[in-house]
């Protein structure tokens, strides 16, 4: 039954097709999954479904390594209630699997411990306590295969909330420079890590806002010639090839965490209950930070994604330059490939002698092989292309 494996093998590794008949239960065809490689039974979800597991089993906070005894002090070990993850093969918290068994860090597919559900459900309610949610609604949830409909079924959810790890020392204004991972934790986990990554996020927020004015100011504001082709052997661009690279970046690179930033900000103000656990610290270390100060104080209220009406200004100029960038045509001195190849035709068919059939290719060909701003896959085609 696994010859032609669809998504309907998302039950892995069985040791022999279990015998399906239409009266087998949803609970019997979870159940049926042998080892695989790591010794684990398991369950792997859909693209579209993630994994939720019962608190009742489980307890909360469901982030890092398992710990199959954090269950065992769950006051009501018959909860429905489920969170987002479940225990997986490597025995860690997973989005997109489960362990299938009867031991105390294992889903039990008879009683339900873990399912793969939908990313959302139409008709869902979400209910707030203090800024604990809990979203309850009819959720698709993943049959063992896909011969079987996608039943529905009532489920009540703890969701984890997205958030980037910025690093702290990455220098956003290199080309270099990296956002960091997308992650999702639960709500107290999510609150700790705000608190510690916020001042971080503004931090970076300012600096790229200040060197895209900077560049707006002095290489793009009423300047004739920007960037890309001359027309004329006296224009000289504003900006070179590798400086459009990296304004190019570092505009990609503001309104990514900018939009980030807007949504950490609103994720905040509900889970955070009270006004004053959500501010957090106006100076990172050798900074001042351009947030929402709190009247009469150096602490920060919340986030400036720069989003404001006060700032429709310098988001307009953002949409220029980019629109001026995108526009940049490739620098004269840089052949392309059709340019290198006409001109190697042209030099095959007019030269007399055989060293003139060589130096005039071999001049056009080192022009493309031994500039940096030319592909490694560029370089390769025109030298084997030419030289083999």
């Amino acid at each position: 039954c696994l010859e032609s494996p669809g998504r309907g093998c998302a039950i892995a590794a069985f040791d022999k097709c279990p015998s399906l008949t239409t009266s087998t239960s949803f609970s019997e065809m979870q159940a049926s999954p042998s080892l695989p490689a790591s010794g684990h039974k398991h369950v792997s979800c859909w693209e579209g479904f993630h994994c939720v597991s019962r608190i009742g089993k489980f307890s909360t906070g469901h982030i890092g390594t398992v710990d199959p005894s954090a269950g065992k002090g769950v006051a009501n070990p018959d909860a429905p209630e489920y969170e987002e993850n479940c225990p997986g093969t490597d025995g860690t918290w997973r989005p997109d699997e489960y362990v299938v068994g009867e031991g105390s860090g294992e889903c039990d597919p008879a009683k339900h411990d873990c399912v793969c559900v939908s990313g959302g459900s139409s008709d869902s309610t979400t209910t707030d306590t203090k800024g604990v949610e809990l979203v309850r609604g009819w959720f698709d949830v993943q049959p063992p295969s896909d011969d079987i409909p996608i039943p529905k079924r009532q489920l009540a959810i703890y969701p984890h909330y997205a958030i980037r790890l910025l690093p702290q020392y990455s220098d956003l204004t290199s080309v270099s420079g990296t956002l960091g991972q997308v992650t999702r934790l639960p709500r107290q986990d999510w609150i700790a890590k705000y608190h510690q990554l916020a001042p971080r996020i503004q931090a970076a927020l300012d600096e790229l806002k200040t060197d895209l004015e900077e560049h707006y100011k002095n290489d793009i504001q009423d300047k004739p010639f920007v960037c890309g082709r001359a027309d004329w052997p006296e224009d000289k661009p504003s900006l070179e090839a590798n400086d459009v690279a990296a304004v190019k970046s570092q505009i990609r690179k503001f309104q990514l965490l900018s939009s980030d930033c807007a949504m950490v900000r609103d994720t905040a103000s509900k889970l955070i209950a009270e006004l004053d656990d959500e501010a957090f610290f106006s100076a990172a270390p050798g900074k001042t930070l351009n947030c929402n100060l709190i009247a009469g104080t150096k602490r920060c209220q919340q986030l400036n994604c720069y989003r404001g009406s006060d700032d429709m200004v310098f988001r307009s100029h953002l949409r220029e330059m980019k629109r001026i960038l995108d526009q940049c045509r490739p620098e004269a001195d840089i052949p392309t490939m059709a340019e290198v190849e006409k001109e190697v035709s042209h030099a095959s068919h007019t030269s007399e002698s055989g060293m003139g059939r060589a130096l005039l290719p071999f001049a056009a060909i080192m022009a493309v092989t031994s500039d940096k701003n030319v592909s490694p896959t560029a370089r390769r085609q025109c030298c084997v292309k030419n030289f083999l």
